[in-house]
Formats: structure tokens, C-alpha cells, sequence
């Protein structure tokens, strides 16, 4: 027990699985041998045993019904010499083929000896079918009646006690094949539950001393897992989505926003916030409801995802219609591209908004300020800024983008007409 817990979980995970791993393999081995030597034994019972006693039992049928019935038939003038004549010559063509296909089959050295017996009377019971056959075709009607019966039931009888003798001695090859599998298989299963028990019985041994050294592990680690569990629920619990748009919410955005502020002045980048609002947003839930508010939140948030969506474009729904956009290494030029065309695309949306004063259709207004920020910059001016101009572009008009950098002085209105 001590030197099991000397070894790591590592080491002690390894040695199971390899002891699992050989007990598998030995008995897939054992299993193979075994399943291979039944397979030969079936295939000796299915083409040694089945395959000839159903080749052998056609034959008899030929003889015993088609041959026989065609016979009578004509000779009680039921049928016509022509079609009897072929009934005969044809069973006569597939018992030759059955019967080649019979011999062909693996022979042992004792069955040769009665196998040309009983391919010499077969042989010639063929060829007095074959004489039969041409006779009745060049016979006429009033010499159908003189055919020998006898005869024909002579030979028939004949080839049935050959095949006889040869089908009881091929059910008995069948029975002592299909004894002999049975045999094997017992013998297999006996051997593969022999190893599972020896390998389940070894991994229990195995497996005991290194679980309870597994166990002793886990105690060590129960305090460190509750500090884990604690934490987990306290970041559960100050969930970072906003739940109905599926934006970050404003206790992520006051985590992102001084941690993403510090990166760039640390890298000397350049950031922009912009800062949106649904126009005459209030109007709207009073005239198409609450739930018809909350789904074009929905779709704003949606077109904000699509147009925005570099890795580093961080999208906030800071409360009600208010939206926000942290975005960090950007021009000037190319931020205000970005706003303006997030505010074409929630216009291009077709939200019927009758209560909106600049458009038919749902709009916003954005305030964006750009800069790049040292140590000297406070980030409540950064908010106060793109508020600022977030209140120009509703002063101006709403349905805007008002864009301005805080080092330059300098604005950036779009003209878009009321």
C-alpha cells in the first residue's frame, strides 16, 4: 500500500490500463483461435455437409417428380411427345450439372471408392434418359402407350437407393461437424470466461489499493475544491450577459472598460467609445408595448453583433435603449465608418417606429469620441465626451453619428436630413 502511494495517479492510472489492456488482448487472442478452428468447422458442415445433401435431395426431386411426372403425362396422353421429350431432356441437363457440382466437392480417400460406383450408375441412368428423351420424340401417338414403365422405374428406384445410401452417410458427416462445433464452442466460451473472471479478479485486487490511494488523494485537494466551488458561484452568480439582448451587461462593461483603457496606454493605441441610443425609444414601448420594445432590442443587438464583430470590439447594453462600444486600436477614420455603418444597418432593419420624428423606421444616434490615451487621461472624461456628443447628435437632429477626438478638438457630424 505504501509504495502504491509513492506512485503518482499518473503511474497508477497506467498500470490499470495495462492490465486491462492485456486481459482484453488475451482474450481476443484465445477468442481468435477458437472462433477460427469453429469457422472451418462450419464451413465444413455448410459446403462439406449442406451444400452436397441439397444438391443430392435436387437430384432425387428430378428423378422422383419431374422426370417421373413427365414420363406419365405422355403416356396417359396429357401431354405431347415434343414437350415431354424436353421436360425430360432438361431435368436430364441439371442433374448432370447437380452431380458435377456434387463431385466436385472435397472428397475423403474411403468415400472415392463408392463415388465411382455411383457415378457409373448414374452415368448410366443419364444415358438411358437421354436414349428415353430421343425415342419419344421420334415415336408417334399410337407407340407412346408400348414405352416401358418399368424400365424407368427401374433406374429411377435404382438412383434413389444410391443417393439414399449417399444422403444418410452426409447427414452423418453433418451431425458429427455440427458435434464437433458445438464442442468447440463450449470449449471457447469455458476459456474466455476463464480469462474474464482471472482478469476481472486481478483488476479488483489491482484496483482496490489504488483507488483508496486515489481517495486519500482527493482529501487533500477537498479544501481547495470548496475555495474553487466558492468562487465559481460568486461568478455564476455576477453573470457578465445581459439577459435579454445577450450583449456584456454594465458590471462587465466597469471590468472591461478600465482593464481594456489601461492595455492602451500601456501599448500606446488608440481607442474609440461610442456611445448609442435608440431614438424616441419611449414613444415606441407606448405605442407597440413592452414585448415589442424588448424584441427590437433585440434586433439592434443583433446588427450590433454583425457589424461589429472583430475580437477586439467589446458591445455593452449599459441600460434600457442606451448601447455601448468599447473598441481598441482604430483610427479615427475608421471608427466613425464603423458607427455609421451600424446606424445604416439598424435603419435598414425597417422597424416601423410611427412615434420617430426623423424616420418611418426605427433609428439611432451615436456619439463616438476617439483618442489615444496616456497616463495623464481620465477615463470619466472619455464617458462624459461620447455622452457629449451623443446629446449633439439628438440636439442636431438624431438619426446621426457625431464623432470627435479628444486631443484634435475636432468634430465629425454626417448629414442626414430630418
Amino acid at each position: 500500500m505504501k509504495l502504491i502511494d509513492a506512485l503518482s495517479l499518473k503511474v497508477k492510472l497506467y498500470i490499470l490500463f495495462a492490465l486491462i489492456i492485456s486481459g482484453v488482448l488475451l482474450a481476443s487472442i484465445i477468442g481468435y483461435f477458437n472462433m477460427h478452428k469453429m469457422k472451418n468447422n462450419l464451413d465444413a458442415l455448410y459446403f462439406g455437409s449442406y451444400v452436397p445433401v441439397s444438391e443430392l435431395s435436387q437430384i432425387q426431386n428430378f428423378f422422383n417428380k419431374d422426370i417421373s411426372l413427365a414420363f406419365y403425362q405422355l403416356k396417359y396422353g396429357q401431354a405431347n411427345p415434343s414437350i415431354s421429350a424436353a421436360k425430360i431432356d432438361l431435368s436430364r441437363h441439371k442433374v448432370v450439372s447437380l452431380w458435377s457440382s456434387y463431385k466436385s466437392h472435397f472428397k475423403r480417400e474411403y468415400e472415392l471408392s463408392y463415388l465411382e460406383y455411383a457415378d457409373e450408375q448414374m452415368l448410366a441412368s443419364l444415358g438411358y434418359l437421354k436414349r428415353l428423351s430421343a425415342a419419344i420424340s421420334q415415336s408417334k401417338q399410337n407407340q407412346i402407350s408400348q414405352l416401358s414403365t418399368k424400365s424407368l422405374l427401374k433406374k429411377i428406384n435404382n438412383m434413389n437407393n444410391i443417393l439414399d445410401t449417399i444422403l444418410q452417410y452426409e447427414k452423418d458427416i453433418a451431425r458429427y461437424e455440427r458435434k464437433m462445433s458445438i464442442q468447440i464452442y463450449k470449449n471457447t466460451l469455458y476459456t474466455l470466461l476463464s480469462v474474464l473472471i482471472f482478469v476481472i479478479t486481478s483488476a479488483i485486487i489491482i484496483m482496490v489499493p489504488i483507488f483508496k490511494s486515489i481517495q486519500n488523494n482527493e482529501h487533500n485537494l477537498i479544501h481547495a475544491t470548496t475555495k474553487l466551488q466558492v468562487a465559481n458561484k460568486k461568478l455564476e452568480t455576477a453573470s457578465i450577459t445581459d439577459a435579454l439582448t445577450g450583449l456584456f451587461n454594465r458590471r462587465y462593461f466597469n471590468l472591461v472598460y478600465n482593464r481594456e483603457l489601461t492595455r492602451c496606454i500601456r501599448e500606446k493605441k488608440p481607442l474609440c467609445f461610442m456611445m448609442l441610443d435608440i431614438d424616441y425609444f419611449k414613444g415606441y414601448n407606448d405605442h407597440y408595448g413592452h414585448l415589442q420594445g424588448d424584441t427590437s432590442l433585440k434586433a439592434v443587438a443583433q446588427t450590433m453583433k454583425s457589424t461589429l464583430k472583430r475580437p477586439g470590439d467589446y458591445l455593452f447594453r449599459l441600460g434600457g435603449e442606451e448601447f455601448g462600444v468599447f473598441i481598441a486600436n482604430i483610427t479615427e477614420d475608421k471608427a466613425y465608418h464603423m458607427a455609421e455603418q451600424l446606424r445604416q444597418n439598424i435603419l435598414a432593419l425597417e422597424i416601423k417606429h410611427k412615434g420617430n420624428k426623423v424616420s418611418q423606421y426605427l433609428s439611432v444616434s451615436i456619439g463616438l469620441v476617439n483618442l489615444s490615451p496616456n497616463h495623464a487621461t481620465e477615463s470619466e472624461s472619455i464617458l462624459q465626451k461620447a455622452d457629449e456628443n451623443l446629446y449633439i447628435a439628438k440636439d442636431e437632429g438624431r438619426n446621426r453619428v457625431v464623432s470627435s477626438d479628444m486631443q484634435k478638438k475636432q468634430k465629425h457630424v454626417n448629414n442626414i436630413s430630418a
